[in-house]
């Protein structure tokens, strides 16, 4: 059994020691959020605006990839969060009718790729390895209007379950869990983690009394604060000295087949606006709205879109 030790730990970004009361559901317990609509073709549509490769790629019903598992980005069968605010924000300019399609990290990629969603707005690290081409990174079949959001993977694990599992200081590597399909799956894999499909299943298994196969969940900083949260109890956030010392840096993106460069370019402009937008409608309200539990809102928002990724 790979053990994982402290050492090695430090490069993670973030730590959550939790402690928690069994048989809590986190979906029960999640952030409180606005409620949101699901959209599926009944709202009138505007006229669009012409002369726009973004207007017209983005016309009438539009089929986008969210998260409705996860709190503080997309939740909810009427999802809300921060990644639904950017599309809001997009859609408030091009006046078409965004149509809900529930994606899990897996899902993301060959939805694009089979055409069965026009964008992916569902907290989407823009490195990685292609989930298509597993010999090629996600840049080299999609094209990405971002990175719209900064942040740092990081661990969370329930002391009691760790103890049991093992005596030392160090966290089994075969009893963290990842999602299938998100890059924690990739660089945490010599480490022989335990692989489910999504982080709700993970987070499920989690937070199992008397389930020691999963002590801990590694994902990132935003998603962890959100459910730890959302959960209650006994959470100690803890951040490791050095903000070089990470698992891994992620920025998300809005995904996008390739193809649309023209599109892509003006979606990335649109991006820009979003973040550097101080009103109601901008991403810092977002942030303050969806994801208060997370800290430093200028270091997740201290970003700028790229036009190399539409290309």
């Amino acid at each position: 059994m790979l053990t994982v030790a402290v050492a090695v730990l430090l490069v993670a970004g973030v730590f959550l020691v939790v402690r928690m009361a069994s048989g809590d559901d986190p979906a029960a317990t999640a952030p409180d959020q606005p409620p949101g609509r699901m959209l599926e073709g009944r709202n009138p549509v505007a006229t669009r605006t012409g002369g726009s490769a973004a207007a017209e790629f983005l016309s009438g019903e539009v089929p986008i990839g969210v998260s409705t598992k996860f709190p503080g980005w997309g939740y909810g069968d009427q999802p809300d969060g921060f990644d639904l605010a950017l599309v809001r924000y997009l859609q408030k300019k091009y006046h078409f009718t965004p149509v809900w399609v529930p994606v899990d990290a897996k899902d993301r990629e060959p939805y694009l790729v089979s055409r069965r969603v026009k964008l992916i707005v569902a907290a989407y690290s823009i490195d990685g390895a292609s989930s298509t081409q597993p010999d090629r990174k996600r840049t080299d079949v999609l094209d990405f209007a971002g990175p719209y959001f900064a942040d740092q993977s990081g661990i969370m694990f329930d002391e009691t379950k760790r103890r049991a599992v093992t005596p030392g200081t160090g966290i089994p590597g075969d009893h963290i869990c990842v999602a299938q399909g998100t890059t924690a799956e990739t660089y945490l894999g010599s480490a022989n983690p335990v692989r489910l499909p999504t982080n709700t299943d993970c987070f499920d298994r989690f937070g199992l009394a008397g389930d020691n196969s999963v002590v801990g969940v590694v994902t990132d900083e935003t998603i962890l604060r959100a459910y730890a949260k959302g959960k209650g109890g006994d959470v100690s956030p803890v951040m490791w000295s050095g903000e070089g010392h990470v698992i891994n840096q992620e920025k998300y993106g809005i995904g996008m087949a390739e193809g649309h460069d023209d599109a892509c370019r003006e979606l990335a402009a649109d991006v820009n606006a979003f973040l550097g937008d101080p009103g109601p409608d901008g991403a810092g309200a977002a942030f303050d709205t969806f994801l208060k539990s997370s800290q430093n809102r200028d270091k997740h928002l201290d970003v700028a879109a790229d036009l190399s990724l539409c290309e």
